[in-house]
């Protein structure tokens, strides 16, 4: 959760390490880094404008892709849920 924008519900909550080994699996490539302009984990600044799409509207552009971001950063066998995890996880860490 950031900023008081709660994650959809899903059935089972990913741990904070499930959602850290996804990003780094996947999305650390871009997002540690901002290659492309994509949001750096740890910057709210970066992540404050994509916010105004909401939490679902976050998971999408993830499970479809965004601008220079191919869907599932790349990774078609990723599933929603660690999509989901990984998202979570890069959130908590904007501040």
């Amino acid at each position: 959760m950031i900023a008081g924008l709660p994650i959809a519900a899903r059935s089972a909550p990913a741990s904070q390490d499930e959602g850290r080994d996804v990003y780094a699996q996947n999305c650390a490539m871009c997002h540690s880094t901002g290659v492309g302009g994509a949001p750096k984990v740890g910057s709210f600044d970066d992540w404050r404008p994509r916010l105004a799409s909401g939490p679902s509207g976050l998971l999408v552009s993830v499970l479809r892709g965004k601008g220079g971001m191919p869907p599932k950063g790349g990774n078609a066998s990723l599933s929603k849920t660690d999509a989901h995890a990984a998202l979570e996880y890069m959130l908590s860490l904007a501040k």
